[in-house]
């Protein structure tokens, strides 16, 4: 008889937590397994293409609302890829369209990125003279490694080039991407580098070395667009005519600036 009660006694306590737990249904928190996917993060990034004369870096500047799947890494890399906002003119692409981001990974030290084949094809640009498409070459890898140090502030960027084979990227040669390295020698991790980017100084080199040189067209892709007191870019035609007076640079030199 006592074990009939016991029994009963296990059966009732088992019920009552059932209806304790059926009671307490509303009150359970529901998990959203796309919660985070969900979730964005205000961004912003600056990103570098090439300048009208294909000799320098310059600036972009994006916002982006980051999703927690998608890092500021991939998305500087993708609009790089996609090419310079606006049609002034005053910017170029330097990386093959075509191209694709296959990976990238980082620690406190080197980020690493591998990017496909075409990479290496930069007739998309245009350029014939091999003095030219050395210079494109070493813009297209400085304004992956700049625009990504100063995006992470990972110090160094290595560059990779995804193998024949598929898998893991292989190193790239200096002279595939126009860098002085000796022959066969091996792309290692790069710092940012002020001296491919359109500063004030560099901007003076420029004006200056075109205005000795009297190659004013080179001069006149330099002049502002529009100028609070001047007003809109003059046209060609008027810069020429400006220009063509007798007059000539002899020497000069920049020193130093200050924004």
């Amino acid at each position: 008889m006592k074990l009939i009660y016991k029994i009963t006694a296990v059966l009732l306590t088992a019920l009552l937590f059932c209806i304790g737990c059926a009671a307490n249904k509303d009150n359970v928190i529901q998990i959203d397994p796309n919660q985070d996917v969900n979730q964005t993060s205000n961004k912003s990034v600056t990103l570098y293409f090439g300048d009208a004369t294909g000799n320098y870096l310059v600036k972009e500047s994006r916002k982006v609302e980051l999703s927690a799947n998608q890092t500021l890494e991939e998305f500087a890399i993708n609009e790089l890829i996609k090419g310079p906002r606006g049609t002034e003119g005053d910017k170029i692409p330097l990386i093959n369209p075509s191209c694709k981001l296959i990976s990238v990974n980082s620690n406190e030290e080197i980020l690493t990125l591998t990017l496909s084949r075409n990479f290496l094809d930069w007739s998309f640009a245009g350029v014939k003279n091999d003095r030219q498409q050395s210079r494109i070459k070493k813009l297209s890898v400085y304004s992956i490694v700049n625009t990504l140090v100063e995006a992470t502030g990972c110090p160094r960027v290595q560059i990779l080039i995804e193998s024949v084979a598929g898998g893991s990227g292989q190193r790239l040669l200096t002279d595939q991407v126009g860098i002085t390295g000796g022959e066969n020698s091996i792309l290692g991790a790069l710092s940012w580098d002020g001296s491919f980017v359109l500063s004030p100084g560099n901007t003076m080199k420029v004006m200056l070395s075109s205005l000795q040189q009297r190659d004013f067209e080179m001069a006149y892709t330099l002049v502002a667009y529009n100028d609070e007191e001047i007003g809109e870019k003059p046209s060609m035609s008027a810069f020429l005519s400006i220009m063509n007076l007798d007059w000539v640079v002899e020497t000069f030199s920049v020193s130093d600036y200050a924004v």
